[in-house]
């Protein structure tokens, strides 16, 4: 979930943003393998796959402006082939990500197949807001936070990395 911390507006944790849902994942063994570059294939909206590892991310480039996810960069431990990750909208969990004080932009689903927890060193997910959505909203794009759900909301960090284009801030 990503959600924008007050901004003085009770309607959002941390601030006044959005909110949408991330994955992320880490921790492993390490080992020595040899490596080539990656490639990535964007299959339908909101998937792709991609092979490679280690001295090159896996970058999955996902076509669906639905889910507010451009990429998802995952730097691995080792080899990989053929990970896949899908990414869908999803429905507000029991245990909603603004706890009565935060907005949610969107809830997102992200699964993989072919990669294993043991196999992320880290996870860098890239979104978009639409602007006329956090003006709506009165909310500051500068305090935008995706979240994830483990067993409670973890704040994941965030940084706004482009507002060039009008439509949209991308984090």
């Amino acid at each position: 979930s990503i959600t924008n911390p007050g901004s003085g507006d009770s309607g959002s944790p941390g601030g006044g943003s959005s909110s949408s849902s991330g994955g992320g994942g880490g921790g492993g063994s390490s080992s020595t393998t040899t490596t080539t570059s990656a490639t990535t294939t964007t299959l339908q909206k909101g998937e792709a796959v991609a092979s490679g590892g280690v001295a090159e991310p896996l970058v999955f480039r996902l076509k669906d402006e639905n889910i507010s996810l451009t990429e998802i960069i995952v730097k691995t431990l080792n080899q990989i082939t053929n990970a896949k990750i899908t990414a869908s909208l999803a429905q507000e969990p029991s245990t909603p990500a603004h706890n009565g004080t935060a907005i949610v932009y969107k809830y997102l689903k992200i699964e993989k197949e072919n990669l294993k927890d043991s196999d992320i060193s880290e996870v860098i997910i890239i979104f978009t807001v639409e602007n006329s959505w956090l003006s709506a909203n009165n909310l500051d794009p500068n305090l935008v936070v995706m979240k994830r759900l483990e067993s409670e909301w973890k704040d994941l960090p965030t940084s706004k990395i482009d507002n060039s284009k009008p439509a949209f801030v991308k984090w």
